[in-house]
């Protein structure tokens, strides 16, 4: 497949590519939403979201990064 003896080299390659592609295009959405003039009001809109989906051990390590800084 695509000139590699074996599938399995092929799809470690363009699984790499997607991870990165996507790794990508969230550091930019991330990057817009911290520079736009309407920043805090966008992160006040998503932070409630993205802790509701955190389970609590994930909440404990960013409390104790926050209290560290």
């Amino acid at each position: 497949m695509l000139g590699h003896s074996r599938i399995s080299t092929t799809a470690k390659i363009y699984t790499k590519i997607s991870v990165d592609n996507v790794k990508a295009a969230t550091n930019k959405v991330v990057n817009n939403i911290l520079t736009s003039d309407n920043a805090n009001t966008e992160l006040d809109k998503i932070i409630p979201e993205i802790l509701a989906s955190l389970g609590r051990q994930e909440e404990r390590q960013i409390i104790n990064s926050l209290s560290e800084k």
